[in-house]
C-alpha cells in the first residue's frame, strides 16, 4: 500500500484498477434510481455521476503508474455505467463521444491528466518555500518600523545574509555558494520572520477578506457578474 493505492512487485497496478472499478460499480448502485429514472434530465444524470460516482474512481488516481490497457479498462467501465443510466446498449450503435456529449462527462484519460497535472503544480511549489522569497533589506525596514530595536534588526539581517551553502552527496560535495536572500528550511525563526515580513498584507476593497497562518496566505472573495476586479484590489 502506498498513500492508499496497492502497488505490485512487479511495478503494475493491475489489482489497483479492479478495486476502482469495483469501488466505481459500488458508487453507482447506490445512486441507480436516479441515474436510470426516466423522468431525470439527462445533465442532470450527468451531474449526479460526476459528483457521486466518478470521484470514487479518480481519487488519488494522479499518484498511480497506470498503462494505457489500464486506463482503457476503467473508460470502458465508466461509458458500461453512462450507457446503462441513458438507457442504451451497443446494439443502439450510438458512438461513445456521443453519450459522453449528452451526459456533458468529459473524457476519463482528460481528467487523470488533469489531476495529474495539478498534483505536479502542488508538489513543484513545495519544492519552492515561501521562506526563500524573504528579502533581508526589506524585512529589516518593516522590523524598524514595528519598532524593533537597532541591535537585534543587525542580528537578523547578519544572520539572513553571507550564509554558505553546499549539497553533499555521499563522497561528493559540491562547491560552496553564497545566499544572501531568502531564510534557512526548517529553522524556527523562520516562519516568523516571513510572518512579520507580510504582515502589511490586507485586502483593500471591503469583498475581500485575507486568511494568513505561518507561509499561507489565503484570499477570500466573492466575485459577481464575472467581473474579477474586486479580487485583484488586495496588496
Amino acid at each position: 500500500m502506498y498513500l492508499g493505492s496497492t502497488v505490485q512487485s512487479n511495478g503494475e497496478c493491475g489489482k489497483e484498477t479492479e478495486k476502482r472499478v469495483q469501488a466505481v460499480w459500488n458508487g453507482w448502485r447506490k445512486v441507480s434510481g436516479v441515474l436510470c429514472d426516466r423522468k431525470i434530465s439527462v445533465r442532470i444524470k450527468g451531474k449526479v455521476y460526476k459528483t457521486v460516482v466518478r470521484l470514487a474512481m479518480l481519487f488519488g488516481l494522479e499518484i498511480v503508474s497506470l498503462r494505457k490497457r489500464q486506463e482503457s479498462e476503467l473508460e470502458v467501465a465508466e461509458l458500461k455505467m453512462l450507457r446503462f443510466s441513458l438507457g442504451v446498449t451497443r446494439l443502439d450503435r450510438i458512438r461513445n463521444e456521443y453519450i459522453r456529449g449528452t451526459a456533458h462527462v468529459g473524457r476519463f484519460r482528460d481528467k487523470v491528466r488533469e489531476a495529474r497535472l495539478r498534483w505536479f503544480g502542488h508538489v513543484q511549489r513545495r519544492e519552492i518555500p515561501p521562506f526563500k522569497t524573504i528579502i533581508p533589506q526589506h524585512l529589516i525596514e518593516k522590523l524598524s518600523l514595528l519598532g524593533t530595536n537597532t541591535p537585534l534588526c543587525n542580528w537578523i539581517l547578519d544572520f539572513l545574509t553571507r550564509r554558505h551553502q553546499s549539497v553533499w552527496i555521499g563522497n561528493n560535495i559540491s562547491s560552496i555558494t553564497t545566499l544572501s536572500t531568502g531564510a534557512p528550511q526548517f529553522c524556527l525563526l523562520s516562519p516568523m520572520l516571513f510572518t512579520l515580513l507580510t504582515h502589511d498584507c490586507a485586502a483593500i476593497h471591503n469583498s475581500n477578506h485575507i486568511i494568513k497562518f505561518a507561509d499561507d496566505t489565503t484570499v477570500v472573495g466573492l466575485i459577481s457578474k464575472k467581473d474579477e476586479s474586486e479580487r485583484r484590489c488586495s496588496s
